[in-house]
């Protein structure tokens, strides 16, 4: 009977041990997650405030270059682009803001913007067609049919001029040709057809190919906000680019880019940030 209860005993003092150091585990485990979570809190909340900071520390940096360049831009490109003949070509739309910015830059250069053409393709397919004389459907031709159009935007003559005349509202200018090139893509739908796709990739791809042809310096464009960036697209067809031609840094680097300096330029992740200027400039 002695040894049943001493033994009874001991079982018991063993599950109480265990019980109270369960207790005090689970006690000094909560603590120990609450003080490290609240050190992981801290730390995060730090990093944001960091990064905060750092953003408008650089955008004040932004802020501040595009003051000095913006009072000076006229100095710093006068006569760069004295004689030229600039053309813009748009796929989709294009923004009135971005005509007007880059059309800015182009005459405080001393350039001249001769034509602005705007291809809404597959929609205007049909009206675009009518107005040059030709047709079809399928990709192979409508890139044919793209690189012809833009050799004949660069050229100053034949199928450009009778578009311009039977759609003044999708071509407007003087097309007497120009030595440069301006081009602004508009974001592709998010919902298109196979068939719509495919045309509107072969027009685009035309227009790229027939530029290339003509061995004209071309300037893809866009501004800050533009989201998603088309910069990719532009660097995939060999373009220089300017992702912020809204900001006054973007248009002394269209200036330049259009001057012959290639290169992507920018505020944008993995831009550079303004091109060289020519030594004695303004």
């Amino acid at each position: 009977m002695f040894d049943f209860r001493y033994h009874a005993l001991s079982l018991v003092a063993v599950f109480l041990a265990l019980a109270i150091g369960i207790l005090l585990g689970a006690t000094i485990g909560n603590s120990l997650v609450s003080d490290a979570d609240k050190g992981i809190r801290s730390s995060l909340h730090q990093d944001v405030i960091n990064a905060r900071n750092s953003a408008s520390q650089a955008q004040g940096q932004l802020s501040q270059r595009d003051k000095i360049i913006s009072s000076s831009l006229p100095m710093l490109v006068q006569g760069e682009l004295s004689g030229q003949r600039i053309a813009i070509v748009a796929t989709g739309s294009l923004p009135s803001s971005i005509e007007s910015e880059v059309r800015q830059t182009v005459e405080t250069a001393g350039g001249a913007v001769d034509s602005v053409s705007t291809f809404d393709v597959p929609s205007q397919l049909d009206s675009i067609e009518q107005a040059a004389g030709v047709r079809g459907r399928n990709p192979e031709a409508i890139q044919g049919f793209a690189k012809r159009v833009v050799r004949s935007v660069v050229n100053g003559a034949g199928v450009s001029v009778r578009m311009h005349r039977a759609l003044p509202d999708t071509m407007r200018g003087d097309y007497h040709g120009a030595g440069s090139v301006i081009f602004y893509r508009s974001q592709p739908p998010d919902q298109e057809t196979d068939q719509d796709k495919a045309l509107r990739e072969a027009f685009e791809n035309g227009l790229s190919d027939g530029l290339k042809a003509q061995g004209v310096q071309v300037v893809g464009v866009e501004e800050q906000s533009t989201d998603p960036s088309q910069v990719g697209w532009y660097k995939d067809q060999g373009m220089s680019s300017v992702d912020s031609v809204d900001l006054p840094g973007g248009q002394l680097a269209l200036v330049f880019a259009l001057g012959g300096q290639k290169g992507s330029y920018g505020v944008k992740s993995g831009a550079t940030p303004l091109p060289k200027l020519p030594i004695g400039s303004g």
